[in-house]
């Protein structure tokens, strides 16, 4: 009898604490979930960068939109492009037209008031969200992409940053490359590769840099040409000879400072 008793007391002060550690295993859950939200949580100077088509985004889309701004947020590179627009004391307007569209699944259109739009609610992703706002982060701060007078190299340098910052976040990811589409076979991995070095080297070669993105250039322009015959007269293969780096100069070094 007394050794089942002993026993009995064995078997509560081992559930004692067990229960014990649980609870401190849950309080520290807890308190790594609230750092987690901390870190996350979208600060009332990025809310007023952007304003909400109410007529066209439901809640759940504009909790969708800002949790990838509470994301990019926390990127150092976008994290400077955003205050950035921010300081500048900047806002577009951002909504979902529905429909068609020969523009694809997002766009940016600067004409005042600034506006991104996408195409449905499924087409606001991390990588759309992010091309979009590099157009709206270039259109203020670079001559050359403001005059519109290379837009085939403003659209691939959007294409490619947007990969790089993919690439080097968000590796693990669920996205669409948008430098490059499998449908090019032998050149996808090349390309893949190319995004890769460019996020580990520690030197620009603008020089080997401006041969490799005019070759995946011409391959992505092309295409864009092949499937909407609108781009013809937008995007241009030959304005890829007089490219030279100007965001991703800036966001793959001057942004790492």
């Amino acid at each position: 009898m007394k050794k089942k008793l002993l026993i009995y007391i064995l078997v509560l002060i081992f559930l004692y604490f067990v229960g014990c550690i649980n609870e401190m295993e849950m309080l520290e859950d807890n308190s790594t979930l609230k750092a987690g939200n901390e870190r996350l949580f979208m600060p009332d100077s990025l809310r007023d960068l952007i304003e909400y088509d109410r007529n066209s985004m439901d809640q759940y889309s504009i909790r969708k939109l800002e949790n990838i701004l509470e994301l990019l947020y926390t990127f150092p590179e976008t994290n400077k492009m955003l205050n950035s627009l921010v300081k500048d004391g900047l806002k577009v307007k951002m909504e979902i037209t529905g429909g068609s569209s020969s523009l694809g699944e997002a766009w940016y259109d600067p004409i005042y008031p600034p506006k991104i739009g996408f195409l449905r609610e499924d087409c606001i992703t991390m990588e759309n969200v992010l091309h979009e706002l590099l157009h709206y982060y270039a259109m203020y701060n670079y001559v050359p992409y403001r005059d519109g007078v290379i837009p085939a190299c403003e659209e691939y340098e959007m294409r490619v940053l947007t990969d790089v910052i993919m690439q080097k976040y968000c590796a693990n990811c669920d996205f669409k490359y948008q430098g490059m589409s499998p449908d090019e076979g032998l050149f996808y991995q090349p390309y893949i590769d190319w995004i890769n070095n460019l996020i580990n080297t520690s030197s620009f070669d603008k020089f080997l840099f401006g041969i490799e993105f005019k070759k995946y250039g011409t391959i992505c322009i092309m295409n864009l040409q092949y499937n909407d015959k609108t781009t013809h007269d937008i995007l241009q293969i030959n304005d890829l000879n007089y490219y030279i780096p100007l965001l991703l100069e800036t966001f793959l070094f001057n942004f790492k400072r």
